[in-house]
Parts: C-alpha cells; sequence; structure tokens
C-alpha cells in the first residue's frame, strides 16, 4: 500500500486491506471513495434526528451511515453504527444509543480529520 491516506486509516484501526481487496487492490479508486466520505450527511442527519429522539429517521439515517462506511472499510464508525442500528431496532434503550453516538462522534471525527488531511 503507498497511498498515505490509506496507511493512516489502516493505523487508525479501519478495514483498509478489505477495502483494497473490494477495488482489486486500485489505491487510486479507494482514495477517491474514501475521500467523498466526509461530504455524506446521513451523519449530520443522524445525530439531529437522535437529538430529538426521532428513533424511525435516525435509524434510517445511521443504518445509511453503516452501510457507506463499511463499504469504505471504515470500521469504527461501521463498527459502532451497526451497534446503534441493532438497538434501535431491538430495545431502543437510549442510554446505550446516546452512549454509542457519543463514541460515534469522536470514530467520526477521528476518521474526517484523517480524511481532510488529504482533501
Amino acid at each position: 500500500m503507498t497511498e498515505e491516506l490509506l496507511v493512516k486509516l489502516e493505523a487508525a484501526g479501519n478495514r483498509i486491506p478489505e477495502l483494497l481487496q473490494r477495488f482489486a487492490g486500485n489505491e487510486a479508486i479507494c482514495v477517491r471513495l474514501v475521500k467523498k466520505f466526509p461530504g455524506d450527511e446521513n451523519y449530520t442527519h443522524y445525530l439531529k434526528e437522535i437529538a430529538v429522539a426521532d428513533l424511525g429517521k435516525a435509524e434510517s439515517s445511521v443504518h445509511t451511515l453503516k452501510g457507506v462506511a463499511s463499504n469504505l472499510g471504515l470500521t469504527k464508525v461501521s463498527d459502532l453504527t451497526q451497534l446503534i442500528v441493532d438497538e434501535i431496532r431491538g430495545e431502543k434503550n437510549m442510554d446505550k444509543i446516546n452512549g454509542w453516538t457519543e463514541e460515534l462522534k469522536v470514530a467520526y471525527k477521528e476518521t474526517v480529520d484523517i480524511i481532510n488531511q488529504y482533501m
């Protein structure tokens, strides 16, 4: 792996080898797609929706964010969003959801900060 952005993301605990495998090792395509991640509005929508406990809309936004993050190998974000999706669809324990949302804020910021260094 030669693309510094991908190296930094992997060092931060993301599954970049899986992303590269998905795109036949084409680092340029991976970088181009990862750079689009900060522009995805589902994170912002989710935060607004969960703040007012609109679980229906929040579930949709966080589920979409999970899919985007997962497809890009952004493990920290995708793992936390999976926990949130499962809880919203299950017991709807707001203490758990809010706790994971705080963790998501940290993971999302870390991921986006890394990506923005290469914009």
